[in-house]
């Protein structure tokens, strides 16, 4: 029914995985756990000894592909339709944390759901990368129904695999288009001279430009300083 597809980067996933197992065996859903590390310095055995303690499958990548390509190795070694991907930094906040997807995949008829994410209230609060993901990760999911597509985070999504093989050519496509955006510079500088001393700016967006205004107008708003 169910693949769970975690990629890791020197991260300990052990305490994830053992929590995933106890879940997983109160289900009468049939689940499967895959692990794939990207050529990872640090905790490599110790989440492939935790794998093989739970009956996860783990692999290993022979060179750092990065996380889109991992999650495509690990989306076609799956055995389900329906894929989870979870990354391995990431602790389930309730015990029903498979249940309710397990649940949305029985009574929905909708192919992807995104989950949210949330930080522990111990942790201190000048962490950049802690203030970054309070900012922009940690939110609510009535403000992400309200824009659902200025907070989509890949690592608690669950995803029919016919969809997520669908979107793959996007995915593979985006290095050649970033490559192609970075030789419209001159095209670019061109443009800005045409606004260059106006007073103000307005960024306009709706479904799917709308995160992309949002950001636009912080880059403007951050080469004011």
């Amino acid at each position: 029914m169910l693949s769970i597809c975690i990629p890791t980067y020197n991260t300990d996933c052990s305490e994830l995985l053992e929590i995933l197992a106890k879940q997983i065996a109160q289900l009468e859903e049939t689940v499967e756990v895959l692990v794939c590390d990207d050529f990872s310095a640090d905790y490599v055995r110790k989440n492939q000894k935790a794998c093989e303690q739970n009956g996860f499958f783990f692999f290993e990548n022979q060179s750092n592909l990065g996380s889109i390509s991992t999650r495509i190795k690990l989306a076609k070694k799956s055995s389900f339709n329906w894929l989870l991907f979870v990354d391995s930094d990431m602790l389930p906040r309730t015990d029903e944390y498979l249940t309710k997807y397990t649940n949305f995949i029985t009574h929905n008829k909708v192919n992807i759901a995104i989950g949210g994410s949330c930080y522990a209230n111990g942790i201190k609060p000048f962490n950049l990368r802690l203030r970054y993901g309070r900012n922009r990760e940690e939110i609510s999911t009535k403000k992400r129904q309200l824009n659902p597509y200025n907070s989509i985070l890949f690592g608690n999504v669950l995803i029919k695999k016919e969809l997520f093989n669908e979107k793959l050519k996007d995915l593979k496509s985006l290095p050649k288009l970033a490559e192609k955006t970075l030789l419209t510079d001159n095209k670019i500088q061109t443009i800005s001279n045409t606004f260059n001393e106006a007073k103000g700016s307005m960024f306009l967006g709706r479904g799917f430009s709308f995160p992309i205004a949002l950001e636009g107008a912080l880059k403007l708003k951050e080469l004011s300083y």
